[in-house]
C-alpha cells in the first residue's frame, strides 16, 4: 500500500506541476527547487512565508504546508489566508483575503510523501500591493508594518466543507481565522492541535530591508534612511556642511548623485561624502582700460594660511595698494597679500574676480653740489602725474674757475639734462633715473658744471742770435705750450669756433731788440666754449753759456760735441744722445752749418 500511495503521490506531484506552470506561464516559473517543490520547500523553510524577489520591483510570497492525511470522517482543511497590514503599534490597517484556488493564491505544488502531505502556495506582490488601501499600502512602502498571514480553514465533515470564501471574504457557513477557532470547532487530536498552530500568525520572512544612511567628512546630514519593502524607490539624500559640496555616495553603491534613487532589494548601508568647496579667483592687472593681463589661482575652503599674494603686476608710474571686485575702486577691498578666509571662500564660491587697485608713485627730487664745498638747494616732492620747475643753483663752486649749467643725472656729464627754471615732467625724471616703478623713490640730480682750461708751459732760453735775427716768433712759442679742458678736451692755438688759445701780450720788437742775459714776460690765455678764461705766464730768456735753473724751460741752449751730432751713419739718433730730428738744429740748414762750424771750431787743438 505505501508503494502504492508514493507512486499516487508521485504522479499527484506532476499532475500539480503542471497546473502550476498552466496557472503561473512561462514568465512566472520559478527556477529553484525549494522554489518549485513543496518537499523541498518545506524542508528548507518549514511553515514560514517567505518572500522570493524575481525583479527589482517584484516577486512572491511563498508559504508552505505539512499535514497527515487523516482516516476519520471529521477533517479541517485550507480553503484561503487571511492577511493582516498590522502597524508598528499593534493596529490592523487592513485585511486582505485570497482564496485557494482564485486570483491571488495560487498552489504551486502538492507532494504527499507517506502520510503526509506538502502544499506550496505562492501570490505576488504586486497583486496584493494593488489591493491594498492607501493607509496600508504607505505603511508598506515605509517599512512600517507587519505582513501576517492566517490561514482560512473550514471542518470537513465526510467530505463537505462547512464554509466557503472567495478572495473578498467569507461567503457561507462556518470559516476559521483563528487558532482558538479552528482548535474548539471540533474533537481534535493533541498533535492536531499543535499542527494547527503552524497555520496561523504567520509573518512574511524576507519583505522588509533597512536602508542606513551615514555621514562622511562635510556632509552635515543624510535622508532617506529607514526600513522599506522590497520593490520600493527609496530616495537617498545628502545635504553638504557649509563650505563644502558633494562628492559620492560609498557603501553597498556607489553614486555620484547627491539625490541618489534605488530601488530596494535588500539591506542596504549607504555613506555620503563630502569635498570642500574650491573657489577660483582671477586677478585682473586692470593697469589701464581693456587689460587683458589676469593670473587664475583657487582657494580651498578649510585650508589656513592661504593669501592672495604678489603677483608681480606692475604699472608705469603707479604702486600697487591692494584688489577690489570694482574695477574702478581707488582704495583697495582687499591688501596686496590679503588672509583669505574659509567663509570669504563660501561667499564666492565658484569664482570671483578682481581687480588691481593702483595709487600713484610719489618721488623726492634731491639735488647734489657734485663736488661743491658747501650750499644747499630744497629737495621737491611730486607725484608721476605733475610737473616741476627746476631750481637755481644754491651750490658754491668747486673751483675757482668753473661755470654752473644746470642739472644732470650723471655726476661726470658734460651736459646738464635740465636747465634752471626749465619745466619737467616727473614722469621724465623718474624714467630717466630708472625709478618707474618705485614709490617713494629719490630722484639725485647733480649740478654740473664746466671746468676753466689747463695751461701748460715753461720758460723758454735762446741765444742772443735767435732773438735779435727774430727767431722767437709766436708759432715758435706755441709749440711750447698747449692747454687740456675736461670738457673741450686739447685746445688747438688760436682763435676758434667754440675755444681759443693764444699768446696775448706777443710782440716781435721786443724780442729784436733784447741784450744779453735779458728776459721778457709773455701770457698764454686759453678760453672754454662756455667762457671760463685762464691765464699762465712764461718768461723768454736770452743767454749765452749759462742755463738758468728752476722752472721747465723750453729752448734751452745746450752744448754739443762731435760725436754726438754726426758719425759715418749719419745723425746720432737722440736716444743715443744725440739732436732731436725735428729740431731746427737739424732741420734748418743754416742752422746745421753754424752747428756744425762751430762744433769743429771747438775741437781744434
Amino acid at each position: 500500500m505505501k508503494k502504492r500511495r508514493k507512486r499516487c503521490g508521485r504522479l499527484l506531484c506532476f499532475l500539480l506541476g503542471i497546473l502550476a506552470m498552466l496557472l503561473f506561464g512561462s514568465k512566472d516559473t520559478i527556477l529553484a527547487d525549494s522554489w518549485q517543490n513543496a518537499y523541498d520547500y518545506y524542508q528548507t523553510y518549514g511553515n514560514r512565508a517567505v518572500f522570493r524577489g524575481t525583479s527589482s520591483t517584484d516577486g512572491y510570497i511563498y508559504c508552505g504546508t505539512r499535514g497527515v492525511e487523516a482516516n476519520s470522517g471529521v477533517k479541517y482543511r485550507t480553503i484561503g489566508w487571511k492577511i493582516n497590514v498590522v502597524n508598528s503599534s499593534g493596529a490592523v490597517l487592513q485585511s486582505l483575503y485570497v482564496q485557494l484556488g482564485g486570483n491571488y493564491l495560487r498552489t504551486v505544488n502538492t507532494v504527499q510523501d507517506g502520510d503526509s502531505i506538502y502544499n506550496l502556495y505562492a501570490m505576488q506582490l504586486s497583486s496584493l500591493k494593488q489591493r491594498m488601501n492607501g493607509s496600508a499600502i504607505a505603511a508598506m512602502n515605509q517599512g512600517s508594518c507587519t505582513i501576517v498571514l492566517d490561514a482560512c480553514m473550514v471542518v470537513m465533515t465526510n467530505g463537505s466543507p462547512g464554509g466557503t470564501m472567495n478572495d473578498s471574504g467569507i461567503t457561507s457557513g462556518r470559516v476559521y481565522t483563528s487558532y482558538d477557532g479552528i482548535a474548539n470547532a471540533a474533537g481534535w487530536s493533541a498533535a492536531s492541535k499543535e499542527a494547527l498552530h503552524s497555520y496561523f500568525n504567520k509573518s512574511v520572512d524576507g519583505l522588509f530591508y533597512n536602508v542606513s544612511v551615514g555621514v562622511g567628512s562635510g556632509i552635515a546630514r543624510a535622508e532617506g534612511g529607514g526600513r522599506y519593502c522590497y520593490g520600493t524607490y527609496v530616495a537617498v539624500n545628502a545635504v553638504p556642511a557649509k563650505g563644502y559640496l558633494f562628492s559620492h555616495w560609498s557603501g553597498s553603491m556607489v553614486s555620484y548623485s547627491e539625490s541618489y534613487g534605488f530601488y530596494v532589494n535588500g539591506n542596504v548601508t549607504l555613506i555620503a561624502n563630502g569635498k570642500p568647496k574650491v573657489t577660483e579667483v582671477t586677478f585682473c592687472r586692470n593697469a589701464f582700460s581693456g587689460d587683458a593681463m589676469s593670473q587664475t589661482r583657487q582657494y580651498t575652503y578649510g585650508v589656513s594660511n592661504q593669501y592672495f599674494g604678489d603677483l608681480g603686476y606692475t604699472k608705469e608710474g603707479y604702486h600697487q595698494i591692494g584688489w577690489s571686485e570694482n574695477p574702478n575702486a581707488s582704495r583697495g577691498e582687499y591688501d596686496l597679500c590679503h588672509l583669505v578666509s574659509s567663509e570669504w571662500i563660501n561667499d564666492r564660491y565658484p569664482r570671483v574676480t578682481l581687480y588691481a587697485v593702483w595709487e600713484v608713485n610719489t618721488y623726492h627730487v634731491a639735488f647734489h653740489g657734485n663736488g661743491a664745498p658747501y650750499g644747499n638747494v630744497p629737495t621737491i616732492t611730486a607725484n608721476y602725474e605733475q610737473g616741476i620747475t627746476m631750481p637755481q643753483n644754491g651750490f658754491a663752486k668747486p673751483a675757482p674757475i668753473c661755470t654752473y649749467l644746470g642739472w644732470g643725472h650723471n655726476s661726470q656729464a658734460f651736459d646738464p639734462d635740465y636747465l634752471i627754471r626749465q619745466q619737467v615732467a616727473v614722469k621724465v625724471l623718474a624714467k630717466q633715473a630708472g625709478v618707474l616703478f618705485q614709490d617713494g623713490a629719490t630722484i639725485l640730480l647733480y649740478a654740473i658744471w664746466d671746468y676753466a682750461p689747463e695751461i701748460h708751459t715753461g720758460d723758454f732760453y735762446y741765444s742772443l742770435l735767435d732773438a735779435r735775427e727774430g727767431r722767437i716768433t709766436e708759432s715758435e712759442l706755441a709749440k711750447g705750450a698747449y692747454v687740456t679742458d675736461r670738457e673741450d678736451g686739447n685746445i688747438p692755438y688760436g682763435y676758434n669756433v667754440r675755444n681759443s688759445f693764444c699768446i696775448i701780450n706777443y710782440d716781435a720788437d721786443v724780442f729784436c731788440n733784447m741784450e744779453g742775459d735779458d728776459k721778457v714776460k709773455i701770457v698764454y690765455e686759453a678760453i672754454d666754449h662756455v667762457g671760463n678764461r685762464v691765464e699762465e705766464e712764461a718768461w723768454i730768456h736770452v743767454v749765452d753759456t749759462t742755463i738758468t735753473s728752476g722752472r721747465s724751460v723750453f729752448g734751452k741752449i745746450r752744448f754739443v760735441d762731435e760725436p754726438y751730432f754726426s758719425s759715418e751713419e749719419g745723425l746720432v739718433p737722440e736716444e743715443l744722445g744725440g739732436i732731436k730730428k725735428d729740431s731746427q738744429w737739424v732741420l734748418d740748414e743754416t742752422y746745421r752749418t753754424t752747428l756744425w762750424e762751430s762744433v769743429k771750431k771747438a775741437n781744434l787743438p
